[in-house]
């Protein structure tokens, strides 16, 4: 799917992301290498090299927040 990159802290009120080779259920941060990669929630292409979220257990791909026009 993508190149795992490294956990990212953000601001104190910022939604935090797991690890990507922390093997609990819930958000990993993933750099898309597939052009054809689509943003559930807004609908949009993710750019090719962009920083996206997935989801480990329903295997949703999101743009990250700051990215995203419906956050």
């Amino acid at each position: 799917m993508g190149k795992r990159i490294n956990w990212e802290s953000g601001n104190k009120k910022a939604k935090t992301y797991l690890n990507t080779d922390s093997q609990t259920p819930g958000w990993r941060t993933l750099l898309n290498n597939n052009g054809s990669t689509s943003c559930e929630a807004c609908s949009r292409r993710i750019k090719v090299g962009q920083k996206m979220l997935w989801h480990i257990e329903t295997k949703i791909k999101m743009h990250k927040p700051e990215d995203c026009k419906l956050w």
